[in-house]
């Protein structure tokens, strides 16, 4: 068959990948739900506007998707080069939990949708609804932007947390990665 013939899961899987997740796109109409902005009360939720805050950010994040303290160079080298809302079409948000970073969301602001990512909360503080609420600070800027619709990608833990909020899923979409080959089928 011709490459055009080929779907990517047979040619991932041709190629020695493997499938590792599946994740849901997912869509918000502000025109027909409303944001609950009711946070919980023991949560503060800041908006990230310079490097202190956005250092603040990644001590909460980073546990959040088991990712190693260096990776919060990555996030400082954008803020570095490009600045912080409004100069980036990007708020970053935070929520802090007795005095500690432990959830975080941002919102990216498209031509015409706003793009919500890099949803976590730190592993001690899941099931309190803190990502929830840092997503409904996202969905409340982009709505007050005049974004109509809002997007995520959503994993397996947050995919009830969105439809409890309203989203609705639009596909599912397998990632294949290449694994170590002692990572394989485990």
């Amino acid at each position: 068959p011709s490459t055009w013939e080929v779907t990517i899961p047979q040619r991932a899987l041709e190629l020695g990948m493997v499938p590792v997740t599946n994740i849901k796109g997912m869509v918000f109409d502000c025109a027909e739900h409303a944001i609950n902005t009711q946070y919980p009360a023991e949560l503060e939720i800041h908006e990230v506007r310079d490097r202190q805050g956005l250092e603040r950010f990644t001590e909460g994040i980073l546990p959040a998707y088991e990712m190693p303290n260096d990776f919060a160079s990555i996030f400082y080298a954008v803020h570095d080069a490009l600045g912080y809302f409004p100069n980036l079409p990007l708020q970053v948000f935070r929520g802090d939990w007795e005095g500690r970073p432990m959830t975080g969301s941002m919102v990216f602001f498209m031509e015409e949708t706003a793009v919500i990512q890099c949803v976590g909360t730190h592993p001690e503080a899941r099931g309190r609804g803190f990502a929830k609420a840092v997503v409904s600070a996202c969905m409340q800027s982009a709505k007050e932007a005049g974004y109509r619709y809002i997007v995520l990608q959503a994993s397996d833990m947050g995919y009830p947390v969105y439809l409890s909020m309203g989203y609705e899923e639009l596909f599912t979409q397998e990632v294949y990665m290449f694994l170590p080959p002692s990572e394989e089928g485990a």
